[in-house]
């Protein structure tokens, strides 16, 4: 429900989360990966699959910025940086859950876009075997 930094120098965790706790409770668990932005800067990309995909430059949490055509709302179950693409599995869209959708990101400049304008990003839906 809440997000902490480990500060060496004063052997502490200290809270950053933002102002309001996450959804759920202490059985819920939070994927993430380092993601670099559009400009090459580093920063940690988390989610709990229920409250809007975060981001920590650092310094301080906000809401992940992403272009995706008609969504506000984006989390995921699992997410993954592979080849210099955001790969997000069972994403949650405008509260619509994708049990079985790949979402992927451009590359480079386009690294937070998910829709068709960006050369190579989009989704996957895998087919049911039923």
């Amino acid at each position: 429900m809440y997000v902490n930094r480990y500060n060496s120098s004063l052997n502490i965790l200290e809270d950053i989360s933002p102002a309001s706790p996450y959804t759920r409770n202490q059985f819920n668990f939070f994927t993430w990966t380092n993601y670099a932005d559009a400009s090459n800067k580093p920063r940690l990309l988390f989610s709990n699959n229920v409250d809007n995909i975060q981001s920590y430059d650092g310094t301080i949490v906000t809401d992940y910025t992403y272009i995706l055509a008609g969504v506000t709302t984006l989390t995921c179950s699992f997410m993954v940086n592979l080849k210099d693409r955001l790969i997000l599995l069972r994403t949650t869209e405008q509260g619509t859950v994708f049990p079985k959708r790949i979402r992927i990101s451009g590359t480079g400049a386009n690294s937070d876009v998910f829709d068709t304008s960006a050369t190579g990003a989009g989704f996957i839906d895998i087919p049911d075997a039923s």
